[in-house]
C-alpha cells in the first residue's frame, strides 16, 4: 500500500515534470528497502495567482535521494546527524518544513529495526502515562494476566536523534514474546498453576529528545559544528540515569495504586519486583552506566554503547580531528585531550563518578588481565563490583563494523571486565555476555533482537521459576 500511495503521490503533485515523476516510480519500486522504516514524502505545492512555487525537480530529487540513502550501509544511522545536515543545508529543509512552499512531510515514523529480516512485532497496547513530570509509553499493560503478581519492567533508551517512540518495535517483540513464552509455561506445567508473572516494557526521551527538546544543535556532534558536543552527550546519558532513579521510585505508584484500595480479597495485588533495561547507542551508554548505579536493575541490554566514554570521546575526537587532540611540543597525539577544552576538567571528574572505566580506573589505562588472583590492591575493585554489580546479568552486543561506537574502545576494559567476572571475582555472580556481529555497523541488527528479546525472557524466567532454556551457564559465556 505504501508503494501505491507513492505513485499516487508522484503523479498527483508532480505531472508538469512527468520524467522525473517515472524516474522516482521506478526508484520506489526497485530499491530493496524496508517500507516500514522509510520515509515516505507528500508535498503540497502552495499556487499564487495560478502559478506554482517552488521546482518539482527539487521536490522529486530529496524523494530520490532520501530513497538512496536509505539503502546505503547503515553504518551511522542512529548518531550521525550528516544525512540530515545535507538535506537540511541543500533543499533549506528543517525537521519536518521546507522554507519554501513545498512541504515534506513523514507519513510514516523511522522504526528502530535496521531492515525487514524479522517478522512483524506483534500487536501489544500501549499507553502514555505522566510519571514525575516525564512522559512514558508503557508497553503491556492490558496483556497483563489477572493473575500476575509479580511484574518485571523492561526499561528502553533509545538514540541519540531519536526518541521514545523510536523504542516501539522492540517493546512490543519483548513483551510478545514473554506472553507467549509464560502462556506456555503455565500450560504445560504439571500443576496447572496459572500465570503469576507480567511484563511491561516502558520508554521516555532522553534529556533533549522528543517531548524534552530544549536546543537542538546540542544533539549534534563536532562535525555538525556542536563544540560542547562531548559535554552535551554526557550530560545526557547521566541525566537519563538520574531521570531512570526517579522513575523506579514512582513507576509502581503510577500504575498499580489502585491495588491498594480495593476490598476485593480475590483481587491480585500488583508488586514491581524486577528491573531490567535495554538501550541502543546514546541508550546503551546510559544503560551501562544505570547498571553501575542503580542496584534495582538487575540486568541490562547494551546494542552498540560503551563503558568507556573517555576512549570513546578521544577516539571520536582523533576522527574529527580536534586541534585539542593533535600533538604538541612533540606529545603524542591524544596525550593532552583530557583536560581540555573539548573534554574539560569537570567533565573528566564527572566520568570519574559516574562512567563504568573511570569509575573503576579513573585516567588511567585499564589493566592487562593476569592470570593470577588478585592481590591486595584489587580490593577496591572487588568492593566495587560487590557493591554495585554483584548478581546482574549482562548481553552486549556491538556491530564488527561500527565507525561510530567502535569495539575497541570497549574492548579493553571489556577484556578486563570479563576475566575478572568469570574468574578472580567469581563469587559476585556477574554474568557477561560480550558479542560481536560481524558485518553489522553501529545499527540494531535482526541478530541483536533476536539475542535481546532470548536474553530479556531468560532472566524474567529466572525469577519467574521457568526454565531459561540453556540455563545459567549459557548466559554466563562471554562469546566473540
Amino acid at each position: 500500500m505504501l508503494k501505491i500511495r507513492g505513485v499516487l503521490l508522484l503523479f498527483s503533485e508532480f505531472r508538469p515534470c512527468l520524467l522525473a515523476s517515472f524516474l522516482g516510480i521506478i526508484l520506489l519500486y526497485l530499491l530493496p528497502c524496508n517500507f516500514h522504516s522509510v520515509v515516505i514524502t507528500e508535498s503540497r505545492i502552495r499556487k499564487e495567482g495560478g502559478k506554482t512555487q517552488g521546482t518539482n525537480l527539487t521536490c522529486i530529487s530529496s524523494l530520490i535521494l532520501f530513497r538512496i540513502l536509505e539503502v546505503l550501509p547503515p553504518s551511522n544511522r542512529f548518531e550521525s546527524q550528516s544525512s540530515a545536515s545535507f538535506f537540511r543545508g541543500f533543499f533549506g529543509c528543517h525537521s519536518y518544513g521546507h522554507k519554501g512552499p513545498t512541504t515534506l512531510r513523514p507519513v510514516v515514523l523511522p522504526s528502530v529495526m535496521a531492515d525487514n529480516k524479522l517478522p512483524p512485532p506483534p500487536a501489544v497496547s500501549k499507553r502514555t502515562v505522566h510519571m514525575a513530570g516525564l512522559l512514558v509509553d508503557v508497553y503491556g499493560l492490558d496483556e497483563l494476566p489477572p493473575s500476575a503478581s509479580r511484574i518485571s519492567c523492561l526499561w528502553l533508551h533509545h538514540p541519540r536523534l531519536g526518541n521514545k517512540e523510536r523504542m516501539t518495535d522492540i517493546a512490543a517483540r519483548c513483551v510478545g514474546a514473554w506472553s507467549a513464552r509464560s502462556a506456555a509455561a503455565a500450560t504445560t506445567s504439571e500443576d496447572g498453576s496459572k500465570k503469576n508473572r507480567g511484563l511491561i516494557a516502558l520508554a521516555f526521551d532522553q534529556r533533549n529528545h522528543g517531548s524534552r527538546l530544549v536546543h537542538e544543535p546540542a544533539n549534534s556532534a563536532w562535525r555538525e559544528g556542536n563544540v560542547t558536543h562531548a559535554q552535551d552527550m554526557f550530560g545526557m546519558v547521566a541525566g537519563m540515569v538520574a531521570d531512570q532513579g526517579v522513575l523506579l521510585d514512582a513507576v509502581g505508584g503510577y500504575l498499580f495504586h489502585d491495588d491498594d484500595d480495593t476490598d476485593d480479597e480475590e483481587s491480585t495485588r500488583r508488586t514491581i519486583d524486577q528491573h531490567l533495561a535495554l538501550g541502543v547507542s546514546l541508550g546503551g551508554h546510559s544503560v551501562w552506566q544505570l547498571m553501575f548505579a542503580d542496584p534495582r536493575v538487575s540486568a541490562g541490554v547494551v546494542i552498540i554503547g560503551c563503558p568507556d566514554y573517555q576512549h570513546l570521546i578521544a577516539d571520536r575526537a582523533k576522527k574529527s580531528k580536534r586541534k585539542t587532540y593533535l600533538s604538541t611540543n612533540g606529545a603524542a597525539d591524544g596525550a593532552s585531550f583530557l583536560g581540555s577544552s573539548d573534554f574539560p576538567p569537570a567533565l573528566v571528574n564527572a566520568c570519574q563518578k559516574f562512567d563504568p572505566k573511570g569509575i573503576m580506573f579513573g585516567t588511567s589505562d585499564v589493566p592487562k588481565p593476569s592470570t593470577t588472583s588478585p592481590g591486595p590492591a584489587d580490593e577496591g575493585v572487588r568492593q566495587i563490583l560487590h557493591d554495585r554489580l554483584r548478581g546482574k546479568k549482562f548481553l552486549l552486543c556491538f556491530g564488527g563494523d561500527d565507525k561510530l561506537v567502535p569495539y575497541r574502545c570497549s574492548e579493553p576494559f571489556l577484556t578486563w571486565f570479563k576475566e575478572a567476572t568469570g574468574s578472580w571475582f567469581v563469587e559476585e555472580n556477574i554474568s557477561v555476555e560480550d558479542k560481536v556481529y560481524p558485518g553489522i555497523g553501529h545499527t540494531f541488527s535482526p541478530e541483536m533482537v533476536r539475542d535481546a528479546i532470548q536474553f530479556v525472557t531468560n532472566v524474567i524466567a529466572d525469577a519467574h521459576g521457568v526454565d531459561s532454556r540453556g540455563g545459567k551457564d549459557d548466559q554466563r559465556s562471554s562469546k566473540i
